[in-house]
């Protein structure tokens, strides 16, 4: 699905040819700003500790600050278990099985033994040789009721994910075990810093453990091997070109206005709430299959229903006005790193845990469209064109590299301070993961929920709104992250998330019984 529209050949080629010309002009710059950067990169590498190791370009970009610096970017793993009390010695023994007993599983999955560290002007990942799991996992609070009372656990939840208070001695994750008063219920906690893993790695890890080995509905593409050199070198040369127009298209819209009551400038200081909900799968698939098939993106339709219920959102709730929205709103989606390590059998070099992140920058109409259908096709045909001018490809090559060599105190300051315009296409992000359709059992447990969940709020300081669904088990689990910034409490978030996604997602399906004229059908 190289060329979905005739005419994105075309436009690739001006890219292509402009791209061509901002790399000439931009050699200076190379030479004076990118060079030494790269001198002070490798001079690192010579003089750094022989304990400390690099972090790979796009690990990099997450890991703003050491661990112990109490700044963080998490990532976790909510695992609902019932019927039964789930025994930690237990699980500490099913965890060291599936990713500590061997010498190779130990290179794989190394990460596990990891903290993020300061040395100079970059951060390093430093690993731990010995991993004690009983500091690492251990049993949470028996006196909260957290089982059994949904409000409360996920107002605990949202405190423990934008915290980080790891020990000393202790690797940068944590598994926590909370057991059910009145219900015969587990709940599975995991949470690990985001620059240690991704989405994709965080799917495999919870395969593993439910037994089903790598049984991922499918592997993230190696384009490296896919792709020719003379398309690889057409990406890069229009890189360029592609992101500018993206960024142009930023500075000439306008922010969600999430409510009357935002105060500007709060980001960096606001409290993060979580809110979790369970979507019909089946309803998603028949949409994705009337409307186009294998032609539509699993994430363009759930980018559709999150648009549509933000809409609704800002003016059933928020008080805001229709003039006051943006023309379009913006859905980044991180996607994995072509020829992702953690699907290698074998991994030598023990690269196979991280977070191999790119991503495409998807958009959809929102001031200006109120047909359900409509604004799914025009997201569809955002994220084909970000495709077919390979966006995501060059974000990995280009961007994260940039990254890379950017020292980590520059690089902080760069995402916390920019330009508000440029800041609102990463106000919110939707990361939809698929893992297995088979029904997952943990030690004899039936697993009936399991949302992974993350907390960005000292990372992407201007994000309010963090979405990820999760296909797992014939289910899709959703979790949605946000701040105090955007939805003003608890209360107001769970209207967004428990009823207003599940009701757009209702009204796209009926929008889609009708019949479709036949210029909007995507083949």
């Amino acid at each position: 699905m190289e060329h979905q529209f005739s005419h994105n050949k075309w436009i690739f080629l001006l890219h292509t040819f402009i791209g061509f010309i901002i790399w000439f002009l931009s050699i200076p710059g190379i030479l004076f700003v990118i060079f030494p950067a790269y001198l002070l990169r490798r001079a690192h590498s010579i003089f750094a500790p022989s304990h400390l190791e690099f972090l790979g370009p796009e690990d990099a970009i997450l890991s703003l600050a050491e661990t112990s610096a109490h700044l963080n970017s998490n990532t976790a793993q909510i695992w609902r278990l019932s019927p039964g009390i789930l025994n930690v010695s237990e699980f500490r023994a099913l965890f060291y099985q599936c990713f500590l007993s061997t010498p190779e599983k130990r290179r794989k999955y190394r990460n596990f033994g990891a903290r993020i560290v300061s040395w100079g002007c970059y951060t390093w990942k430093e690993v731990r040789s010995r991993i004690d799991l009983e500091k690492q996992i251990k049993l949470g609070p028996t006196d909260l009721n957290l089982v059994e009372d949904e409000d409360k656990f996920e107002e605990w939840i949202a405190r423990w994910m934008a915290t980080n208070d790891y020990a000393p001695e202790m690797a940068a994750w944590e598994g926590i075990i909370l057991h059910g008063r009145e219900k015969n219920e587990s709940i599975l906690l995991l949470k690990m810093d985001h620059a240690l893993t991704d989405g994709y790695t965080w799917g495999h890890l919870a395969s593993m453990l439910a037994g089903m080995g790598d049984k991922m509905p499918y592997l993230v593409r190696d384009h490296d091997k896919e792709i020719s050199w003379l398309r690889k070198s057409q990406i890069f040369l229009a890189f360029p070109s592609v992101s500018t127009k993206d960024v142009f298209s930023w500075l000439r819209g306008k922010s969600v206005p999430y409510h009357c009551y935002s105060t500007p400038g709060t980001e960096k200081n606001s409290e993060w709430m979580m809110s979790l909900t369970r979507l019909d799968l089946g309803m998603v698939k028949r949409i994705k299959r009337h409307v186009g098939g294998s032609g539509v993106h699993f994430n363009t339709v759930l980018g559709s229903v999150v648009a549509g219920a933000l809409k609704r959102w800002c003016l059933e709730e928020g008080g805001v006005t229709i003039d006051k929205l943006p023309e379009k709103v913006w859905l980044p989606n991180p996607v994995g790193w072509p020829g992702h390590p953690i699907m290698e059998k074998e991994t030598l070099n023990g690269k196979g845990m991280g977070n191999h992140m790119s991503t495409r920058n998807q958009s959809f109409p929102f001031a200006i469209e109120d047909d359900p259908l409509h604004r799914l096709l025009d997201g569809e045909k955002s994220v084909q064109y970000a495709e077919s001018v390979g966006q995501a490809i060059g974000f990995r090559w280009i961007v994260g590299s940039v990254g890379w060599l950017t020292p980590t105190t520059i690089l902080r300051q760069t995402l916390a301070k920019s330009s508000p315009s440029i800041r609102s296409g990463l106000e919110q992000v939707l990361t939809p993961l698929l893992l297995s359709p088979e029904p997952h059992k943990l030690l004899g447990m039936d697993v009936i929920g399991l949302h992974l969940p993350v907390h960005v709020p000292h990372l992407l300081v201007a994000t309010k709104l963090y979405v990820v669904p999760v296909s797992v088990g014939g289910h899709l689990e959703v979790s949605v992250s946000a701040t105090k910034d955007a939805f003003r409490d608890q209360k107001s978030l769970n209207r967004f998330t428990k009823v207003m996604l599940s009701e757009e997602l209702a009204k796209l399906w009926a929008k889609c019984e009708q019949d479709l004229p036949e210029k909007l059908i995507i083949h």
